[in-house]
């Protein structure tokens, strides 16, 4: 897939289509697959935070997959070092 810009897109839409890019590739490598997860990551909201933590407990290995990938790297970009929800992370 070519570069899509997803900055409209909402947060619900990413997971979705980040879960669906996942059962295609369960290998997890697809360049669509890690475009959505990396729009995830540059949008540090606690609602996104939520979504990911709740699919780490999900039945579905591929869905703890996703919510691992997302939790790894939530807020952080190119010359950042804060980790906006490295408390919550702490709780967990």
């Amino acid at each position: 897939m070519a570069f899509q810009d997803l900055t409209g897109c909402a947060n619900a839409e990413l997971f979705e289509q980040a879960l669906t890019n996942a059962r295609v590739d369960p290998v997890l490598q697809s360049d669509d697959y890690w475009m959505y997860v990396r729009t995830l990551h540059l949008r540090p909201d606690p609602a996104i935070f939520e979504q990911a933590v709740a699919l780490c407990s999900d039945g579905e290995p591929l869905a703890r997959a996703v919510g691992a990938d997302v939790l790894a790297q939530l807020g952080a970009h190119t010359g950042v070092q804060e980790h906006p929800f490295a408390n919550e992370s702490a709780q967990c």
